[in-house]
């Protein structure tokens, strides 16, 4: 077994994906959660279950709702607050083995509920007991621990806290040179350790080289480490890592094992993305020593076969493009969703009846068939 996953790393190690092929417009969709009938003001994460168990994170409210499409009806996950099961700012939520959970990054709490009808309070993980704050801050903020500007609906799921498949909990590594992860079960007993850090990662912002590296369009190195993981659906011992910044995808096991690593050039769309930015701080470091994350990879999920899809970061004005990779991490799609109104850079797929849900800036999650 040692060799074959070797033997895997050895074949595809810095394999890049074909650049600029298969390429579909969709543009055509059907409303499935309707703001006039649910009333969800900026739904900021989705997840689908089927189409009687939705569950939707709504920001402008703060909580987490599971709506029944059939009956037209919302049931609250928890509640806000500091008491049991009650969360102070949402970063992200899951579903895994009829089970909720919220991860609440103001009390550095995840929270387990029951997916039951009753959706009942299970237990809390608190996953930085040496850092929870001793009072909550005002909504909204940029994630605690980050110096840099990141605000809008839609927090970052970058370096925060994941829920795997089996329920264990993998928490970024904040001390540097060492893993980028730390796999824990929910009684808090270390598993494995997993990714790897930049050898210049630091908390620390250095503007000088920031500013070298934005003058010569180099991914800055303060973002090199900046991920956000995807649970491999038809193998829950297997995840993906996604850079969001260089863009880059690994594939890791469980044990912590390295199965393969892509790196992402010649998309267009990436491209356009990282000439913008280049561009929109250049002119921000004339003002002020301020900078915002680069993004080219937001959010992602994977499918019943193993199959990757990732959003692109998108603003006011840009397309949204959701990346299609098939389980070794080759490209297979690049479907470019053209919408009248903002369509926020989260969703979901339901692969079996081949859909794309997007949540738009109206307070709707669409369909877009694929």
């Amino acid at each position: 077994m040692i060799f074959i996953v070797t033997l895997l790393i050895s074949c595809q190690k810095d394999q890049k994906a074909a650049s600029d092929q298969g390429e579909i417009i969709l543009s055509e969709y059907s409303t499935v959660v309707s703001n006039e009938e649910f009333l969800i003001g900026v739904p900021s994460i989705i997840r689908f279950v089927d189409y009687k168990s939705f569950f939707v994170y709504d920001s402008s409210t703060r909580l987490v709702y599971q709506l029944d499409l059939q009956e037209k009806s919302k049931q609250t996950i928890g509640g806000e607050g500091q008491g049991p099961g009650e969360y102070l700012r949402v970063q992200n939520f899951f579903i895994e083995n009829d089970r909720i959970y919220i991860t609440d990054n103001s009390q550095q709490l995840i929270h387990k509920y029951d997916a039951g009808e009753n959706t009942e309070f299970i237990s809390s993980f608190n996953y930085r007991p040496s850092q929870a704050p001793s009072a909550p801050p005002p909504a909204p903020l940029p994630p605690l621990d980050l110096p840099y500007i990141d605000t809008g609906p839609i927090g970052s799921f970058n370096n925060q806290p994941h829920i795997t498949s089996e329920g264990n909990v993998l928490i970024y590594n904040l001390q540097p040179e060492q893993a980028l992860y730390r796999l824990y079960d929910w009684e808090g007993n270390h598993l494995e350790s997993l990714g790897e850090k930049h050898s210049d990662n630091t908390l620390e912002v250095d503007y000088n080289q920031f500013r070298t590296e934005i003058e010569n369009k180099q991914v800055p190195s303060f973002f090199e480490s900046h991920t956000f993981i995807v649970n491999d659906l038809s193998n829950p011992d297997e995840y993906f890592l996604i850079h969001s910044a260089i863009p880059r995808i690994v594939k890791y096991n469980s044990s912590g094992n390295k199965v393969w690593d892509i790196n992402i050039s010649g998309i267009s769309e990436i491209e356009q993305i990282s000439d913008d930015y280049y561009e929109t701080m250049e002119e921000i470091l004339k003002i002020a020593d301020t900078m915002t994350p680069l993004r080219k990879y937001f959010s992602g999920v994977s499918v019943e076969n193993g199959d990757l899809f990732l959003a692109t970061y998108t603003y006011p004005g840009a397309p949204l493009w959701i990346h299609h990779f098939d389980n070794n991490g080759i490209m297979q799609n690049r479907f470019k969703i053209e919408s009248e109104v903002e369509l926020y850079p989260v969703f979901d797929v339901d692969f079996s009846n081949r859909n794309i849900l997007i949540p738009t800036e109206e307070g709707d999650v669409r369909a877009y068939s694929f």
